[in-house]
């Protein structure tokens, strides 16, 4: 596969662990995208409120422009020849016993062909991001899990309960403004925002400027895996709650008789060790 990162450095250390940290947003940036995104109308009434859950087309579109518009210079500054795929504003609201806001172990949906191409997102902190306040949690290492198409109604490839125990993934704690590049196969998690305040964040998909845009959907009944044309325009009408295809949407592909993969346990429980062994020492990612 070709090269995510236009320095060589960053892309030795995104081979190494599926992710690095970087400077993006300054103060300003900050101040700016935090009183846009808030501004929105229409929020959700949830501990954990992203705009990827949202069903309202005019609401998400308000995002993903606000989100574009500061991030996409971000993703130039950086990757080697990317694309903007969606914009989303994320806010985990303080925990309460009834709605802890916890987002658990999981690898975003497959938005390309993964095994030509590697999709990534960037990931902005708009405060100073520490474990008590719901830091990203990443699976270091997590990349190089065999690929498996994540979708609408399939179940996870990973075992989330081999990732229950502490240690088992890395935190990443983030000042206000930098910017999380993943690789969109590395699992990751969040735990409850034990502070008093919203701990609000963003995030732009984007792609290599040639790999085609995906969305995979399966069909249990039929055991058929369906693979749709996607774009900025179909998340736009896609909701994660209400999982209706935008009219017109493409078929490309289907895949039958396909029963969901089960990604390697050993192998998992080899990189959640590695995570232990180098808890000590955690990566310098920042540049």
């Amino acid at each position: 596969m070709r090269p995510v990162f236009q320095d060589s450095e960053l892309q030795a250390r995104f081979e190494r662990d599926g992710y690095v940290v970087v400077p993006g947003l300054d103060a300003e940036g900050v101040a700016r995208l935090t009183a846009q995104i808030e501004a929105v109308p229409g929020r959700l009434n949830m501990a954990f409120e992203p705009t990827l859950f949202h069903t309202d087309p005019v609401h998400k579109q308000a995002m993903h422009a606000l989100v574009l518009q500061a991030l996409g210079p971000v993703a130039e500054r950086y990757l080697l020849d990317y694309r903007p795929l969606v914009g989303n504003a994320i806010f985990k609201h303080p925990a309460r016993p009834d709605a802890p806001g916890t987002v658990g172990i999981h690898q975003d949906w497959t938005m390309t062909d993964e095994t030509r191409f590697v999709a990534v997102n960037l990931w902005t902190a708009l405060v100073e991001t520490e474990v008590h306040n719901g830091a990203m949690h990443m699976l270091r290492g997590g990349h190089r899990l065999p690929v498996a198409l994540r979708g609408t109604n399939l179940p996870f490839a990973i075992d989330p309960a081999l990732y229950e125990a502490p240690g088992a993934l890395t935190p990443v704690p983030m000042r206000a403004g930098e910017v999380l590049i993943y690789d969109l196969r590395c699992p990751h998690a969040s735990p409850p925002n034990r502070s008093d305040k919203v701990r609000p964040a963003a995030g732009l998909g984007c792609l290599p400027r040639e790999a085609p845009a995906l969305h995979c959907m399966y069909d249990a009944a039929q055991r058929e895996m369906r693979v749709y044309e996607s774009g900025t325009e179909f998340y736009t009408h896609f909701s994660h709650l209400r999982p209706t295809l935008p009219p017109g949407t493409r078929l490309l592909q289907v895949i039958p008789e396909h029963t969901p993969p089960r990604l390697p346990v050993a192998l998992q429980q080899a990189l959640i060790a590695a995570q232990a062994l180098d808890a000590a020492q955690p990566p310098k990612v920042r540049v």
